[in-house]
């Protein structure tokens, strides 16, 4: 799945609300890990929905406590019969959806956008090991959510997946990313990976590729690794 398909099929949202089929799930997982602007469009999303849920949670809390449990309420009033509330609705509706596009447009998504702002991390080019030279640095903000490791590779030229298995020098398993591979990957690619912070702590970790020619097939031996640390500034 590239960029332009995700954004036209509002890949993020239905990832988050779980509209999609566990095929397209695992497609767009494996670019929403080589993806940046698609990381942050989830990242957006959850924290829109997660906000929104304790909104409406606090005001439901807020009504039932203040409510006159020995007078009928408003709603019930509203509902009856001849009420004259039916021919309100359209009215209503418009107003309701109005008020809910102003506040998206002009509140909620630019407060978002502004809490999610210092996420800019600092990129840092991995090289396999079998490289000469230091091993690189990975530095994540004290306020961001991940760094961006570019992975230097040059695999096969039938490969059409990649995983990379990211452990720290105890064994222990960090995180491991798929990504597809729309066709053949000359000698010197990148590949982008985000590192989210709160599974990277600082120190050194290493990082196995492995790759397969489709879906189905089986991964194969590990055919590089890598060395990197983190650093948090």
């Amino acid at each position: 799945m590239d960029h332009q398909i995700a954004v036209k099929k509002l890949a993020a949202q239905r990832y988050m609300l779980g509209e999609m089929t566990p095929a397209e799930r695992e497609q767009f997982e494996s670019h929403y890990f080589a993806c940046p602007q698609c990381a942050e469009e989830v990242v957006e999303t959850a924290a829109f929905v997660d906000n929104l849920k304790a909104v409406l949670k606090a005001e439901a809390a807020e009504a039932v406590s203040s409510r006159d449990v020995g007078r009928e309420s408003l709603w019930r009033r509203l509902w009856r019969p001849g009420s004259g509330f039916w021919g309100m609705v359209p009215a209503v509706a418009a107003v309701v959806f109005c008020v809910a596009a102003g506040y998206l447009q002009f509140v909620r998504i630019p407060a978002l956008r502004q809490s999610l702002a210092p996420r800019a991390a600092v990129t840092a080019l991995i090289r396999p090991s079998d490289v000469r030279g230091e091993i690189p640095v990975v530095a994540i903000p004290a306020d961001a959510a991940y760094g961006i490791a570019l992975m230097l590779v040059d695999p096969g030229s039938s490969a059409r997946e990649l995983q990379f298995e990211m452990r720290r020098p105890d064994g222990a398993l960090a995180e491991f990313v798929r990504v597809a591979v729309d066709g053949p990957i000359s000698g010197g690619a990148q590949v982008q990976i985000p590192l989210q912070a709160e599974k990277f702590t600082p120190g050194r970790y290493i990082v196995s590729m492995r790759e397969r020619p489709s879906e189905t097939a089986s991964w194969s031996e590990v055919i590089a690794t890598y060395e990197f640390e983190v650093q948090r500034n």
